[in-house]
């Protein structure tokens, strides 16, 4: 089968094409990190040795932006590692920045920001929860990045709790949530919780295959820091009133002058 033949030999072409210009991507990228904050390195990348190599490569991962000055989304600092690693690997660098131990600082320093760019709603699709271990929490905790007491955190905090609790419901999308999306409701007993009102709401069948609970995330009592509910509130109350309506954007920007503390 000669066209076949020559279809699947074009696409092996496009595809090394394409690696080759992702590696390029990625080395050319690095190297303008490195002239911009590390002037004085003019050398190959290849003859760095490991130790030092690690870490500027953590430096980037942190630091590096895009030219327009905005973060890069969190799957381009991952292709970014896998370009240098393929350009290391051509001129027989004897170690592998994504698995090998010598390089750990700059493989812990890519996790992070990564989880840190996917709490900025970076590189999320929809239907799609976040994946957080609970020590990854505590670090973002530890750094701010989730916080009751500063806009970003805070922001930070309703999404990661909004996408953990209701990701998985039907017509959940982080990116077109509307306020009146998710209620805080009480229970007879007391209870706080919060319900997801979306599309799906009205649908018995929907209803009946989560058993009226998939949709709700409760208050942790014994837990009051960590309470997604008291997250809400917090949120709900440094809403601008007129924000307040049904159909009002569930995210709002975060305007410089705010000060939660």
């Amino acid at each position: 089968l000669p066209d076949q033949d020559e279809r699947a030999a074009e696409l092996s072409r496009e595809q090394n094409e394409k690696t080759i210009r992702s590696t390029q991507t990625a080395l050319r990228n690095f190297r303008e990190f490195l002239i911009s904050k590390y002037p004085s390195e003019t050398r190959e990348i290849y003859v760095i040795p490991c130790k030092e190599l690690d870490a500027y490569l953590a430096s980037f991962f942190v630091d590096a932006r895009q030219k327009d000055g905005s973060e890069y989304e969190p799957n381009s600092l991952a292709n970014y590692q896998c370009g240098l690693e393929r350009y290391l690997k051509e001129h027989r660098y004897g170690y592998s920045i994504t698995r090998d131990k010598e390089f750990k600082r700059s493989q812990e320093a890519l996790k992070q920001k990564q989880i840190e760019l996917r709490c900025k709603g970076k590189g999320n699709k929809p239907h799609k929860s976040m994946k957080l271990t609970f020590a990854d929490e505590l670090i973002l905790r530890k750094r701010g990045l989730l916080s009751r007491y500063n806009p970003e955190g805070l922001l930070n905090l309703v999404w990661l709790n909004n996408t953990k609790a209701f990701g998985h419901c039907t017509g959940f999308h982080g990116s077109t949530l509307k306020w009146g999306d998710i209620r805080l409701r009480v229970t007879e007993t007391g209870l706080e919780y919060l319900e997801w009102m979306g599309p799906d709401n009205g649908d018995v069948n929907a209803k009946s295959k989560r058993g009226g609970t998939d949709s709700r995330v409760y208050a942790t009592q014994h837990s009051p820091q960590t309470c997604p509910v008291q997250d809400y509130k917090e949120y709900a109350q440094r809403r601008p009133p007129a924000m307040r309506y049904e159909d009002a954007p569930f995210y709002l920007s975060i305007k410089p002058v705010v000060n939660l503390a």
